[in-house]
Protein backbone atom coordinates (compact mmCIF):
# COMPACT_ATOMS: atom_id res chain seq x y z
CA UNK A 1 0.00 0.00 0.00
CA UNK A 2 1.08 3.58 -0.35
CA UNK A 3 1.35 4.66 3.26
CA UNK A 4 2.09 2.40 6.11
CA UNK A 5 4.82 3.62 8.43
CA UNK A 6 5.25 7.06 9.85
CA UNK A 7 8.28 8.96 10.99
CA UNK A 8 9.59 12.50 11.00
CA UNK A 9 12.66 13.82 9.22
CA UNK A 10 14.70 16.22 11.34
CA UNK A 11 18.12 17.45 10.26
CA UNK A 12 18.69 19.88 13.13
CA UNK A 13 17.19 20.20 16.57
CA UNK A 14 16.04 23.76 16.95
CA UNK A 15 13.19 24.28 19.43
CA UNK A 16 9.85 24.65 17.65
CA UNK A 17 7.26 27.07 18.95
CA UNK A 18 3.80 25.86 19.87
CA UNK A 19 1.22 26.45 17.14
CA UNK A 20 -1.09 29.41 17.32
CA UNK A 21 -4.69 28.48 16.56
CA UNK A 22 -6.11 30.49 13.68
CA UNK A 23 -9.21 28.43 12.87
CA UNK A 24 -10.48 24.87 12.96
CA UNK A 25 -8.67 24.02 9.71
CA UNK A 26 -5.92 26.65 9.51
CA UNK A 27 -3.23 26.95 12.18
CA UNK A 28 -0.24 29.24 12.55
CA UNK A 29 3.17 27.68 13.18
CA UNK A 30 6.67 29.07 13.68
CA UNK A 31 10.09 27.50 13.25
CA UNK A 32 13.72 28.55 13.12
CA UNK A 33 16.82 27.17 11.46
CA UNK A 34 20.50 28.11 11.70
CA UNK A 35 22.89 27.49 8.80
CA UNK A 36 26.69 27.79 8.89
CA UNK A 37 27.94 29.15 5.60
CA UNK A 38 30.80 27.37 3.86
CA UNK A 39 33.58 29.08 1.95
CA UNK A 40 31.60 29.04 -1.29
CA UNK A 41 28.16 29.82 0.13
CA UNK A 42 26.48 33.14 -0.52
CA UNK A 43 23.94 34.75 1.77
CA UNK A 44 21.28 33.93 -0.76
CA UNK A 45 22.30 30.26 -0.68
CA UNK A 46 22.07 30.26 3.10
CA UNK A 47 18.73 32.07 3.03
CA UNK A 48 17.25 29.52 0.63
CA UNK A 49 18.56 26.64 2.73
CA UNK A 50 17.12 28.12 5.93
CA UNK A 51 13.82 28.83 4.25
CA UNK A 52 13.61 25.25 3.00
CA UNK A 53 14.39 23.83 6.42
CA UNK A 54 11.97 26.06 8.31
CA UNK A 55 9.20 25.13 5.89
CA UNK A 56 10.00 21.47 6.42
CA UNK A 57 9.86 21.91 10.19
CA UNK A 58 6.51 23.63 9.99
CA UNK A 59 5.21 20.83 7.77
CA UNK A 60 6.45 18.40 10.40
CA UNK A 61 4.49 20.21 13.12
CA UNK A 62 1.43 20.06 10.89
CA UNK A 63 1.65 16.26 10.69
CA UNK A 64 3.68 15.71 7.52
CA UNK A 65 5.53 12.75 8.89
CA UNK A 66 7.07 9.81 7.10
CA UNK A 67 5.07 6.65 6.61
CA UNK A 68 5.79 3.00 5.35
CA UNK A 69 3.73 -0.58 3.83
CA UNK A 70 3.16 -4.92 5.32
CA UNK A 71 5.10 -5.18 6.73
CA UNK A 72 8.23 -1.13 7.41
CA UNK A 73 9.01 1.79 4.58
CA UNK A 74 10.38 5.28 5.43
CA UNK A 75 9.77 8.40 3.30
CA UNK A 76 12.34 11.24 3.14
CA UNK A 77 10.88 14.39 1.63
CA UNK A 78 13.08 15.73 -1.15
CA UNK A 79 13.69 19.38 -1.75
CA UNK A 80 11.13 19.47 -4.56
CA UNK A 81 8.56 17.68 -2.46
CA UNK A 82 9.01 20.06 0.45
CA UNK A 83 8.67 23.04 -1.87
CA UNK A 84 5.61 21.70 -3.68
CA UNK A 85 3.97 20.53 -0.46
CA UNK A 86 4.51 23.89 1.20
CA UNK A 87 3.11 25.68 -1.83
CA UNK A 88 -0.07 23.61 -1.59
CA UNK A 89 -0.77 23.99 2.12
CA UNK A 90 1.24 26.91 3.52
CA UNK A 91 1.00 30.71 3.44
CA UNK A 92 4.04 32.55 4.80
CA UNK A 93 3.13 35.38 7.17
CA UNK A 94 6.52 36.65 8.36
CA UNK A 95 10.27 35.94 8.20
CA UNK A 96 13.07 37.26 10.38
CA UNK A 97 16.72 36.86 9.44
CA UNK A 98 19.83 37.27 11.59
CA UNK A 99 23.46 36.99 10.47
CA UNK A 100 26.34 36.51 12.93
CA UNK A 101 29.88 35.08 13.15
CA UNK A 102 30.75 31.99 15.18
CA UNK A 103 34.28 30.57 15.37
CA UNK A 104 35.26 32.51 12.28
CA UNK A 105 32.30 31.34 10.20
CA UNK A 106 29.26 33.29 9.13
CA UNK A 107 25.97 31.84 10.36
CA UNK A 108 22.45 32.72 9.34
CA UNK A 109 19.39 32.13 11.53
CA UNK A 110 15.99 32.46 9.92
CA UNK A 111 12.64 32.44 11.76
CA UNK A 112 9.52 31.68 9.74
CA UNK A 113 5.86 32.17 10.65
CA UNK A 114 3.23 30.62 8.39
CA UNK A 115 -0.42 29.54 8.23
CA UNK A 116 -1.04 25.89 7.32
CA UNK A 117 -4.33 24.50 5.99
CA UNK A 118 -4.60 21.19 7.85
CA UNK A 119 -7.43 19.89 5.69
CA UNK A 120 -5.27 20.38 2.61
CA UNK A 121 -2.38 18.65 4.41
CA UNK A 122 -4.46 15.50 4.74
CA UNK A 123 -5.43 15.60 1.08
CA UNK A 124 -1.84 16.12 -0.01
CA UNK A 125 -0.58 13.31 2.20
CA UNK A 126 -3.08 10.93 0.70
CA UNK A 127 -1.88 11.82 -2.78
CA UNK A 128 1.85 11.42 -2.16
CA UNK A 129 3.85 8.35 -3.03
CA UNK A 130 6.57 6.71 -0.97
CA UNK A 131 10.26 7.09 -1.71
CA UNK A 132 11.15 3.94 -3.63
CA UNK A 133 14.62 3.49 -2.21
CA UNK A 134 13.60 3.56 1.44
CA UNK A 135 10.65 1.33 0.61
CA UNK A 136 13.01 -1.37 -0.62
CA UNK A 137 15.08 -1.32 2.58
CA UNK A 138 12.18 -1.72 4.95
CA UNK A 139 10.42 -4.17 2.64
CA UNK A 140 13.48 -6.41 2.89
CA UNK A 141 13.18 -6.31 6.68
CA UNK A 142 9.50 -7.18 6.45
CA UNK A 143 10.26 -10.05 4.12
CA UNK A 144 12.78 -11.52 6.53
CA UNK A 145 10.45 -11.07 9.48
CA UNK A 146 7.54 -12.60 7.61
CA UNK A 147 9.53 -15.70 6.77
CA UNK A 148 10.53 -16.02 10.42
CA UNK A 149 6.89 -15.64 11.44
CA UNK A 150 5.91 -18.47 9.13
CA UNK A 151 8.63 -20.63 10.60
CA UNK A 152 7.59 -19.84 14.16
CA UNK A 153 3.93 -20.47 13.33
CA UNK A 154 4.87 -23.88 12.01
CA UNK A 155 6.80 -24.57 15.21
CA UNK A 156 3.85 -23.65 17.35
CA UNK A 157 1.43 -25.71 15.32
CA UNK A 158 3.68 -28.74 15.39
CA UNK A 159 4.98 -28.54 18.93
CA UNK A 160 1.82 -27.46 20.74
CA UNK A 161 -1.09 -29.24 19.12
CA UNK A 162 -2.92 -31.83 21.21
CA UNK A 163 -1.42 -35.32 21.11
CA UNK A 164 -3.29 -38.20 19.63
CA UNK A 165 -4.16 -39.67 16.28
CA UNK A 166 -7.42 -40.23 14.45
CA UNK A 167 -8.23 -43.93 13.89
CA UNK A 168 -9.38 -44.96 10.45
CA UNK A 169 -13.04 -45.13 11.56
CA UNK A 170 -13.37 -43.57 15.01
CA UNK A 171 -16.77 -44.02 16.58
CA UNK A 172 -17.86 -41.47 19.16
CA UNK A 173 -21.11 -43.36 19.78
CA UNK A 174 -19.62 -46.85 20.26
CA UNK A 175 -22.10 -49.15 21.94
CA UNK A 176 -21.37 -50.56 25.37
CA UNK A 177 -21.03 -54.02 23.83
CA UNK A 178 -18.51 -52.84 21.21
CA UNK A 179 -16.53 -50.95 23.84
CA UNK A 180 -16.42 -54.07 26.02
CA UNK A 181 -15.23 -56.10 23.05
CA UNK A 182 -12.48 -53.53 22.44
CA UNK A 183 -11.40 -53.82 26.08
CA UNK A 184 -11.41 -57.60 25.83
CA UNK A 185 -9.27 -57.55 22.69
CA UNK A 186 -6.89 -55.10 24.32
CA UNK A 187 -6.63 -57.25 27.44
CA UNK A 188 -5.83 -60.23 25.25
CA UNK A 189 -2.84 -58.38 23.85
CA UNK A 190 -4.18 -57.06 20.55
CA UNK A 191 -1.91 -54.09 19.81
CA UNK A 192 -4.43 -52.35 17.51
CA UNK A 193 -7.11 -52.59 20.19
CA UNK A 194 -4.70 -51.35 22.86
CA UNK A 195 -3.71 -48.39 20.72
CA UNK A 196 -7.31 -47.43 19.97
CA UNK A 197 -8.38 -47.84 23.59
CA UNK A 198 -5.47 -45.64 24.64
CA UNK A 199 -6.55 -43.04 22.10
CA UNK A 200 -10.15 -43.09 23.37
CA UNK A 201 -8.96 -42.37 26.91
CA UNK A 202 -6.56 -39.76 25.52
CA UNK A 203 -9.27 -37.89 23.57
CA UNK A 204 -12.27 -38.77 25.75
CA UNK A 205 -14.16 -40.52 22.92
CA UNK A 206 -16.79 -42.94 24.23
CA UNK A 207 -15.16 -42.87 27.66
CA UNK A 208 -14.19 -40.29 30.25
CA UNK A 209 -10.87 -38.67 29.41
CA UNK A 210 -8.11 -40.26 31.49
CA UNK A 211 -4.48 -39.60 30.52
CA UNK A 212 -3.15 -42.17 33.00
CA UNK A 213 -5.21 -44.97 31.47
CA UNK A 214 -4.33 -43.65 28.02
CA UNK A 215 -0.63 -43.92 28.86
CA UNK A 216 -1.01 -47.45 30.22
CA UNK A 217 -2.73 -48.73 27.07
CA UNK A 218 -0.32 -46.84 24.79
CA UNK A 219 2.60 -48.45 26.63
CA UNK A 220 1.20 -51.95 26.05
CA UNK A 221 0.68 -51.30 22.34
CA UNK A 222 3.98 -49.43 21.96
CA UNK A 223 5.88 -52.33 23.52
CA UNK A 224 4.59 -54.47 20.67
CA UNK A 225 5.90 -52.00 18.11
CA UNK A 226 2.64 -50.18 17.37
CA UNK A 227 3.96 -47.02 15.69
CA UNK A 228 0.95 -44.77 16.33
CA UNK A 229 0.85 -45.78 20.00
CA UNK A 230 4.57 -44.98 20.23
CA UNK A 231 3.92 -41.58 18.70
CA UNK A 232 1.02 -40.82 21.04
CA UNK A 233 2.96 -42.06 24.07
CA UNK A 234 5.76 -39.66 23.14
CA UNK A 235 3.17 -36.87 23.06
CA UNK A 236 2.03 -37.64 26.61
CA UNK A 237 5.62 -37.42 27.87
CA UNK A 238 6.28 -34.27 25.86
CA UNK A 239 3.28 -32.44 27.34
CA UNK A 240 3.32 -34.11 30.75
CA UNK A 241 -0.17 -35.60 30.37
CA UNK A 242 -0.66 -38.64 32.60
CA UNK A 243 3.10 -38.89 32.99
CA UNK A 244 5.95 -36.68 34.21
CA UNK A 245 7.01 -34.19 31.52
CA UNK A 246 10.09 -35.75 29.95
CA UNK A 247 11.34 -34.49 26.58
CA UNK A 248 14.00 -37.16 26.49
CA UNK A 249 11.43 -39.99 26.75
CA UNK A 250 9.25 -38.19 24.23
CA UNK A 251 12.17 -38.20 21.79
CA UNK A 252 12.87 -41.90 22.40
CA UNK A 253 9.29 -42.94 21.65
CA UNK A 254 9.07 -40.67 18.62
CA UNK A 255 12.32 -42.14 17.31
CA UNK A 256 10.82 -45.64 17.52
CA UNK A 257 7.73 -44.52 15.65
CA UNK A 258 9.75 -42.50 13.13
CA UNK A 259 11.93 -45.51 12.39
CA UNK A 260 8.73 -47.15 11.18
CA UNK A 261 8.08 -44.18 8.89
CA UNK A 262 5.40 -42.62 11.07
CA UNK A 263 5.21 -39.21 9.38
CA UNK A 264 4.02 -37.17 12.35
CA UNK A 265 6.75 -38.65 14.53
CA UNK A 266 9.34 -37.74 11.92
CA UNK A 267 8.08 -34.16 11.84
CA UNK A 268 8.09 -33.94 15.65
CA UNK A 269 11.60 -35.32 15.82
CA UNK A 270 12.72 -32.78 13.27
CA UNK A 271 11.50 -29.98 15.53
CA UNK A 272 13.15 -31.47 18.62
CA UNK A 273 16.54 -31.51 16.91
CA UNK A 274 15.94 -28.15 15.24
CA UNK A 275 15.09 -26.48 18.55
CA UNK A 276 17.42 -28.53 20.73
CA UNK A 277 14.57 -29.77 22.94
CA UNK A 278 15.10 -33.20 24.48
CA UNK A 279 18.06 -33.61 22.13
CA UNK A 280 21.18 -31.71 21.15
CA UNK A 281 20.47 -29.06 18.55
CA UNK A 282 21.37 -30.41 15.12
CA UNK A 283 19.94 -28.83 11.97
CA UNK A 284 21.29 -31.62 9.78
CA UNK A 285 19.46 -34.35 11.72
CA UNK A 286 16.32 -32.22 11.80
CA UNK A 287 16.47 -31.83 8.03
CA UNK A 288 17.00 -35.57 7.55
CA UNK A 289 13.83 -36.41 9.48
CA UNK A 290 11.83 -33.83 7.56
CA UNK A 291 13.20 -35.16 4.29
CA UNK A 292 12.04 -38.67 5.23
CA UNK A 293 8.55 -37.34 5.95
CA UNK A 294 8.56 -35.26 2.77
CA UNK A 295 9.61 -38.31 0.74
CA UNK A 296 6.36 -39.90 1.86
CA UNK A 297 4.50 -36.99 0.33
CA UNK A 298 3.69 -35.14 3.56
CA UNK A 299 2.90 -31.52 2.61
CA UNK A 300 3.77 -30.13 6.02
CA UNK A 301 7.28 -31.56 5.91
CA UNK A 302 7.66 -30.33 2.34
CA UNK A 303 6.63 -26.83 3.42
CA UNK A 304 9.09 -26.91 6.32
CA UNK A 305 11.90 -27.84 3.94
CA UNK A 306 10.86 -24.98 1.70
CA UNK A 307 11.27 -22.63 4.65
CA UNK A 308 14.70 -24.05 5.52
CA UNK A 309 16.02 -23.33 2.04
CA UNK A 310 14.32 -19.95 1.92
CA UNK A 311 15.87 -18.91 5.23
CA UNK A 312 19.17 -20.68 4.70
CA UNK A 313 18.70 -22.34 8.09
CA UNK A 314 20.98 -25.37 8.39
CA UNK A 315 21.39 -25.40 4.60
CA UNK A 316 22.77 -22.91 2.08
CA UNK A 317 20.05 -20.45 1.14
CA UNK A 318 18.57 -21.65 -2.13
CA UNK A 319 15.34 -20.10 -3.37
CA UNK A 320 15.10 -22.52 -6.29
CA UNK A 321 15.03 -25.51 -3.93
CA UNK A 322 12.72 -23.60 -1.65
CA UNK A 323 10.29 -23.11 -4.53
CA UNK A 324 10.42 -26.79 -5.45
CA UNK A 325 9.48 -27.89 -1.94
CA UNK A 326 6.81 -25.22 -1.58
CA UNK A 327 5.28 -26.27 -4.89
CA UNK A 328 5.01 -29.90 -3.77
CA UNK A 329 3.22 -28.84 -0.59
CA UNK A 330 1.14 -26.09 -2.19
CA UNK A 331 -0.19 -28.43 -4.86
CA UNK A 332 -1.52 -30.59 -2.04
CA UNK A 333 -3.35 -27.63 -0.54
CA UNK A 334 -0.92 -26.67 2.22
CA UNK A 335 -1.85 -23.04 2.75
CA UNK A 336 1.40 -22.02 4.44
CA UNK A 337 3.28 -23.26 1.39
CA UNK A 338 0.84 -21.44 -0.87
CA UNK A 339 1.51 -18.19 0.98
CA UNK A 340 5.26 -18.62 0.79
CA UNK A 341 5.14 -19.64 -2.86
CA UNK A 342 3.19 -16.46 -3.49
CA UNK A 343 5.88 -14.57 -1.59
CA UNK A 344 8.61 -16.00 -3.85
CA UNK A 345 6.78 -14.88 -6.99
CA UNK A 346 5.86 -11.53 -5.46
CA UNK A 347 9.50 -10.76 -4.66
CA UNK A 348 11.14 -12.62 -7.54
CA UNK A 349 13.10 -15.02 -5.35
CA UNK A 350 14.23 -18.11 -7.25
CA UNK A 351 11.72 -17.23 -9.97
CA UNK A 352 11.00 -14.33 -12.25
CA UNK A 353 8.88 -11.78 -10.40
CA UNK A 354 5.26 -12.32 -11.37
CA UNK A 355 2.47 -10.55 -9.48
CA UNK A 356 -0.23 -12.51 -11.31
CA UNK A 357 1.13 -15.88 -10.15
CA UNK A 358 1.74 -14.49 -6.67
CA UNK A 359 -1.88 -13.37 -6.50
CA UNK A 360 -3.07 -16.81 -7.61
CA UNK A 361 -1.20 -18.54 -4.79
CA UNK A 362 -2.25 -15.94 -2.24
CA UNK A 363 -5.81 -16.42 -3.46
CA UNK A 364 -5.68 -20.19 -2.91
CA UNK A 365 -4.46 -19.71 0.65
CA UNK A 366 -6.92 -16.89 1.33
CA UNK A 367 -9.77 -19.11 0.18
CA UNK A 368 -8.75 -21.47 2.98
CA UNK A 369 -8.98 -18.62 5.47
CA UNK A 370 -5.29 -17.83 5.76
CA UNK A 371 -5.08 -14.35 7.31
CA UNK A 372 -1.58 -13.66 6.00
CA UNK A 373 -2.68 -14.37 2.43
CA UNK A 374 -5.75 -12.19 2.88
CA UNK A 375 -3.58 -9.33 4.07
CA UNK A 376 -1.14 -9.77 1.19
CA UNK A 377 -3.98 -9.65 -1.32
CA UNK A 378 -5.09 -6.45 0.36
CA UNK A 379 -1.60 -5.01 -0.10
CA UNK A 380 -1.63 -5.92 -3.79
CA UNK A 381 -4.95 -4.15 -4.39
CA UNK A 382 -3.79 -1.27 -2.18
CA UNK A 383 -0.65 -0.76 -4.26
CA UNK A 384 -2.10 -1.81 -7.62
CA UNK A 385 0.46 -4.60 -7.99
CA UNK A 386 -0.61 -6.99 -10.74
CA UNK A 387 -4.17 -5.69 -10.42
CA UNK A 388 -5.85 -2.31 -10.90
CA UNK A 389 -5.51 -0.28 -7.71
CA UNK A 390 -8.72 -0.78 -5.75
CA UNK A 391 -8.92 0.50 -2.18
CA UNK A 392 -12.36 -1.04 -1.68
CA UNK A 393 -11.07 -4.53 -2.44
CA UNK A 394 -7.99 -3.83 -0.35
CA UNK A 395 -10.22 -2.90 2.58
CA UNK A 396 -12.32 -6.04 2.14
CA UNK A 397 -9.27 -8.28 2.28
CA UNK A 398 -7.79 -6.35 5.21
CA UNK A 399 -11.06 -6.67 7.08
CA UNK A 400 -11.10 -10.44 6.68
CA UNK A 401 -7.55 -10.75 8.02
CA UNK A 402 -8.10 -8.14 10.73
CA UNK A 403 -11.19 -9.99 11.94
CA UNK A 404 -8.93 -12.98 12.56
CA UNK A 405 -6.66 -10.79 14.67
CA UNK A 406 -3.76 -10.26 12.24
CA UNK A 407 -1.97 -7.17 13.53
CA UNK A 408 -0.53 -6.15 10.15
CA UNK A 409 -3.99 -6.15 8.59
CA UNK A 410 -5.39 -4.15 11.51
CA UNK A 411 -2.67 -1.58 11.00
CA UNK A 412 -3.24 -1.44 7.24
CA UNK A 413 -6.96 -1.06 7.80
CA UNK A 414 -6.22 1.82 10.16
CA UNK A 415 -4.24 3.52 7.41
CA UNK A 416 -7.19 3.27 5.00
CA UNK A 417 -9.48 4.96 7.52
CA UNK A 418 -6.77 7.46 8.31
CA UNK A 419 -6.57 8.68 4.72
CA UNK A 420 -10.08 7.84 3.52
CA UNK A 421 -9.14 5.18 1.02
CA UNK A 422 -12.02 2.89 0.09
CA UNK A 423 -13.84 4.23 3.16
CA UNK A 424 -14.92 7.57 4.53
CA UNK A 425 -12.03 9.25 6.32
CA UNK A 426 -12.45 8.46 10.01
CA UNK A 427 -9.56 9.23 12.35
CA UNK A 428 -11.33 7.76 15.37
CA UNK A 429 -11.65 4.39 13.62
CA UNK A 430 -8.09 4.66 12.38
CA UNK A 431 -6.82 5.11 15.93
CA UNK A 432 -8.91 2.15 17.13
CA UNK A 433 -7.33 -0.11 14.51
CA UNK A 434 -3.86 1.21 15.32
CA UNK A 435 -4.49 0.43 18.97
CA UNK A 436 -5.62 -3.11 18.15
CA UNK A 437 -2.46 -3.68 16.13
CA UNK A 438 -0.24 -2.06 18.76
CA UNK A 439 -1.78 -4.24 21.49
CA UNK A 440 -0.38 -7.23 19.59
CA UNK A 441 3.10 -5.78 19.33
CA UNK A 442 2.91 -4.10 15.94
CA UNK A 443 5.80 -1.65 16.26
CA UNK A 444 4.73 0.70 13.48
CA UNK A 445 1.34 1.10 15.10
CA UNK A 446 3.07 1.84 18.40
CA UNK A 447 5.20 4.47 16.74
CA UNK A 448 2.20 6.00 15.02
CA UNK A 449 0.19 6.16 18.25
CA UNK A 450 3.15 7.80 19.95
CA UNK A 451 3.21 10.40 17.18
CA UNK A 452 -0.52 11.03 17.59
CA UNK A 453 -0.14 11.76 21.30
CA UNK A 454 3.05 13.74 20.79
CA UNK A 455 1.38 16.06 18.30
CA UNK A 456 -2.11 16.00 19.84
CA UNK A 457 -3.86 14.83 16.69
CA UNK A 458 -6.94 12.78 15.82
CA UNK A 459 -9.08 14.09 18.63
CA UNK A 460 -6.66 13.33 21.44
CA UNK A 461 -5.01 16.03 23.54
CA UNK A 462 -1.25 16.42 23.33
CA UNK A 463 0.21 14.08 25.94
CA UNK A 464 3.97 13.58 26.06
CA UNK A 465 3.66 10.93 28.76
CA UNK A 466 1.45 8.71 26.59
CA UNK A 467 3.65 9.46 23.60
CA UNK A 468 6.67 8.29 25.59
CA UNK A 469 4.87 5.12 26.66
CA UNK A 470 4.08 4.17 23.06
CA UNK A 471 7.55 5.11 21.82
CA UNK A 472 9.08 3.04 24.62
CA UNK A 473 7.04 0.02 23.60
CA UNK A 474 8.02 0.37 19.96
CA UNK A 475 11.65 1.04 20.86
CA UNK A 476 11.74 -2.06 23.07
CA UNK A 477 10.71 -4.11 20.04
CA UNK A 478 13.55 -2.53 18.07
CA UNK A 479 11.57 -0.12 15.92
CA UNK A 480 14.16 2.47 14.80
CA UNK A 481 11.70 5.33 14.37
CA UNK A 482 10.29 4.77 17.86
CA UNK A 483 13.87 4.79 19.17
CA UNK A 484 14.56 8.06 17.37
CA UNK A 485 11.42 9.73 18.69
CA UNK A 486 12.09 8.46 22.20
CA UNK A 487 15.57 9.92 21.98
CA UNK A 488 14.09 13.24 20.85
CA UNK A 489 11.79 13.30 23.90
CA UNK A 490 14.80 12.94 26.18
CA UNK A 491 16.73 15.65 24.34
CA UNK A 492 13.79 18.03 24.59
CA UNK A 493 12.66 16.98 28.08
CA UNK A 494 9.17 16.21 26.81
CA UNK A 495 7.33 13.75 29.06
CA UNK A 496 10.65 12.81 30.66
CA UNK A 497 13.42 14.66 32.50
CA UNK A 498 15.80 16.13 29.95
CA UNK A 499 18.71 13.72 29.56
CA UNK A 500 21.03 14.12 26.57
CA UNK A 501 22.90 10.91 27.38
CA UNK A 502 19.79 8.73 27.23
CA UNK A 503 18.65 10.57 24.14
CA UNK A 504 21.95 9.86 22.41
CA UNK A 505 21.81 6.20 23.43
CA UNK A 506 18.43 5.78 21.70
CA UNK A 507 19.79 7.44 18.57
CA UNK A 508 22.71 5.01 18.67
CA UNK A 509 20.35 2.04 18.88
CA UNK A 510 18.49 3.23 15.81
CA UNK A 511 21.72 4.04 13.99
CA UNK A 512 23.00 0.52 14.71
CA UNK A 513 20.03 -0.77 12.70
CA UNK A 514 21.10 1.30 9.72
CA UNK A 515 18.72 4.22 10.20
CA UNK A 516 20.05 7.12 8.13
CA UNK A 517 17.94 9.52 10.14
CA UNK A 518 19.59 8.42 13.40
CA UNK A 519 23.05 8.43 11.86
CA UNK A 520 22.53 11.98 10.66
CA UNK A 521 21.27 13.06 14.07
CA UNK A 522 24.35 11.60 15.75
CA UNK A 523 26.46 13.57 13.30
CA UNK A 524 24.73 16.76 14.39
CA UNK A 525 25.19 15.92 18.08
CA UNK A 526 28.96 15.71 17.66
CA UNK A 527 29.06 18.68 15.30
CA UNK A 528 27.15 20.91 17.71
CA UNK A 529 28.41 19.35 20.94
CA UNK A 530 24.88 18.58 22.12
CA UNK A 531 25.10 16.10 25.00
CA UNK A 532 28.62 15.11 23.91
CA UNK A 533 31.95 16.94 23.59
CA UNK A 534 32.15 18.69 20.23
CA UNK A 535 34.01 16.32 17.91
CA UNK A 536 34.26 17.10 14.20
CA UNK A 537 35.98 13.79 13.47
CA UNK A 538 33.06 11.76 14.83
CA UNK A 539 30.57 14.16 13.29
CA UNK A 540 32.17 13.67 9.88
CA UNK A 541 32.28 9.91 10.49
CA UNK A 542 28.51 9.73 11.09
CA UNK A 543 27.73 11.99 8.14
CA UNK A 544 29.98 9.77 5.97
CA UNK A 545 28.10 6.67 7.14
CA UNK A 546 24.80 8.38 6.41
CA UNK A 547 26.00 9.50 2.98
CA UNK A 548 27.09 5.96 2.04
CA UNK A 549 23.44 4.97 1.68
CA UNK A 550 22.26 6.56 -1.57
CA UNK A 551 18.84 8.06 -0.94
CA UNK A 552 18.47 11.13 -3.13
CA UNK A 553 18.46 14.48 -1.41
CA UNK A 554 19.11 12.92 1.98
CA UNK A 555 22.45 11.67 0.69
CA UNK A 556 23.22 15.10 -0.73
CA UNK A 557 22.51 16.72 2.61
CA UNK A 558 24.70 14.16 4.39
CA UNK A 559 27.56 14.89 1.99
CA UNK A 560 27.12 18.61 2.53
CA UNK A 561 27.12 18.16 6.30
CA UNK A 562 30.20 15.95 6.09
CA UNK A 563 32.02 18.54 3.99
CA UNK A 564 31.02 21.22 6.46
CA UNK A 565 32.54 19.16 9.29
CA UNK A 566 35.65 18.52 7.22
CA UNK A 567 36.21 22.25 6.86
CA UNK A 568 37.18 22.38 10.55
CA UNK A 569 39.67 19.50 10.35
CA UNK A 570 43.20 18.81 9.22
CA UNK A 571 43.84 16.33 6.39
CA UNK A 572 44.94 13.78 8.99
CA UNK A 573 41.68 14.20 10.91
CA UNK A 574 39.65 13.86 7.72
CA UNK A 575 41.47 10.63 6.90
CA UNK A 576 40.75 9.36 10.42
CA UNK A 577 37.04 10.14 10.09
CA UNK A 578 36.90 8.19 6.80
CA UNK A 579 38.69 5.25 8.40
CA UNK A 580 36.21 5.22 11.28
CA UNK A 581 33.31 5.40 8.83
CA UNK A 582 34.61 2.42 6.89
CA UNK A 583 35.05 0.43 10.07
CA UNK A 584 31.54 1.33 11.16
CA UNK A 585 30.09 0.12 7.88
CA UNK A 586 32.16 -3.08 8.01
CA UNK A 587 30.69 -3.79 11.45
CA UNK A 588 27.22 -3.11 10.07
CA UNK A 589 26.90 -0.01 12.24
CA UNK A 590 27.46 -1.91 15.51
CA UNK A 591 29.71 -0.35 18.13
CA UNK A 592 30.57 2.72 16.05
Amino acid sequence: MSLRFTGTLVLSFMCLAAPEVASAQVQTFTATHTYILGDHDSKDDARQRCLLETKRKILEQAGVYIESASEVKDLQLTKDKITSFAAAVMQVKDTKEEVSFQQGHMTMTLALKADVDLAEVRKQLAARQLDAGMRDDVAAQQERLKRLEVQLDAMQQQMHQAPGYVPASPSSDMSAADLQMLRTQAAEGNAMAQGELGYRYDAGIGVLKDYVLAREWYEKAAAQGHATAQFNLGGLYYYGYGAPLDNGKARQWWERAAAQDHVNAQIKLGWLYFLGVGAHQDYAIARQWWERAAAQGDPEAQSILGSLYSLGQGVPQNYAKSRQWYEKAANQGDRSAQVMLGWLYYNGRGVQQDYAIARQWYGKAAAQGDDSAQNRLGVMYDNGEGVPQDYTKARQWYEQAAAQGLAEAQYNLGVLYDFGRGVKEDHAKARIWYEKAAAQGHTHAMFFLGSIYKQGRYGVPQDYTKAREWFEKGAAYGDPWAQIELGALYFNGEGVPKDDTIGRQWYEKAAAQGSQEAQGRLGWLYYKGWGVPKDYVRASMWFSVEAANPKGDLQKLAVMNRDMSDSYMTPAQIAESRRLAQECQARQFKGC
